[in-house]
């Protein structure tokens, strides 16, 4: 069995394995490399038409794979069309945390937490998305925010 979530400080995550939630078939596959964690893709790695199957083939592969990796889903940016039905519907039971991208603030951290809790995902640790230049200027509030766990 995979290490669960940690707030270990010796829980650093030194690889990444990113797949894209549409393909059961790669997903399925990545406890193979080993990686520090695994990450199904619900954002990039997804066309728009495709993001509802995604979701969908997340939720069902999910609970096998964190039986074998520590294991993450990447929900697309809150400020998407997207971001409440991946909260809702993407997130598979016992995620070591959910890799959120774009993140611009603390506040904005704040509306995350409230969307996964409202979602029943309370107490889910975050990896936050430090990828533009106000995430950047607000990257010590943002990484400091007691559910941020990890950034990128």
């Amino acid at each position: 069995m995979a290490p669960g979530p940690s707030s270990s400080p010796e829980f650093v995550l030194r690889s990444l394995l990113f797949a894209p939630g549409n393909r059961a078939d790669v997903l399925i596959k990545m406890p193979r490399s080993a990686p520090s964690a695994a990450v199904i893709d619900l954002e990039d790695a997804v066309p728009p038409d495709q993001k509802s199957e995604a979701r969908t083939v997340a939720h069902q592969v999910g609970p096998s794979l964190v039986e074998q990796v520590r294991l993450f889903v990447r929900v697309n940016a809150p400020d998407t069309e997207h971001f409440v039905a991946d909260v809702r519907t993407g997130l598979p039971p016992g995620l070591t945390g959910v890799a959120v991208p774009k993140l611009e603030s603390a506040e904005a951290v704040d509306a995350v937490i409230a969307a996964l809790d409202a979602a029943g995902h309370t107490g889910l640790a975050i990896a936050a998305g430090i990828e533009t230049v106000t995430g950047v200027v607000d990257a010590r509030a943002i990484t400091t925010h007691p559910r941020v766990r990890w950034c990128y």
